[in-house]
């Protein structure tokens, strides 16, 4: 941002002082709210309540759920796929610079296919994409409902890559035994205290390391 503000050419430079300072801003903001890769944990002598829950989560589902991030606000495991944060309810993590997708979505900041004319996981995003037919996603679960459209989805993709057809069953998984009230996907109330899809609580208390209350 810095090196375009002083550009010779006056069309690549901001328009005026106002211009530069919301472009700025725009760009702290997102960069703030960047998630980090796995790290490794802290030794066990050392460990919050709420680090010792994540770190049982991930040893149990890591794999399953593909939680390659923290979430920049709580550190909480999260990923590409979640709205939000299961943990804090953060809808601020950007992926622009650790998606392992080679290009990123403009408005959700989530990674995208070359091939993809739309944006799975967000309702904003619309995509140029490269003209190339989708190649075979081995890790597609659902082919697109939508007649005449050859669109493959992986888990917990919100729409269709190619048409922008939403799922027409919600989504289900073996590690996430429970379901959202309000969205009817997948949750695990055992640990998350917001459903990732819709940001609606799960019912559990929100305090780190927080118990249950006791049924009646």
């Amino acid at each position: 941002m810095l090196t375009r503000s002083i550009r010779l050419d006056a069309e690549r430079r901001p328009a005026d002082a106002n211009h530069f300072r919301r472009a700025l801003e725009k760009a702290l903001a997102r960069t703030a709210a960047k998630p980090v890769r796995r790290r490794k944990s802290r030794g066990a002598g050392e460990q919050t309540p709420f680090e010792v829950e994540t770190k049982l989560f991930l040893r149990r589902y890591q794999k399953s759920l593909g939680l390659a991030y923290d979430c920049f606000r709580c550190g909480g495991p999260i990923s590409e796929a979640m709205t939000f944060c299961p943990w804090c309810r953060s809808k601020e993590n950007s992926l622009i610079e650790v998606t392992k997708y080679p290009l990123v979505c403009p408005e959700c900041e989530r990674g995208v296919r070359p091939e993809w004319t739309s944006c799975p996981w967000c309702f904003r995003g619309h995509l140029q994409g490269s003209g190339k037919k989708p190649r075979v996603d081995p890790r597609a679960e659902r082919s697109c409902a939508r007649r005449g459209c050859h669109g493959e989805l992986r888990t917990f993709m919100r729409y269709c890559p190619v048409c922008k057809e939403r799922p027409r069953r919600p989504w289900s998984h073996p590690d996430l035994p429970d379901r959202c009230q309000q969205c009817r996907w997948p949750v695990n109330r055992l640990f998350w205290r917001f459903c990732p899809w819709c940001g609606r609580g799960t019912g559990r208390p929100t305090g780190p390391g927080a118990k249950r209350r006791p049924s009646r």
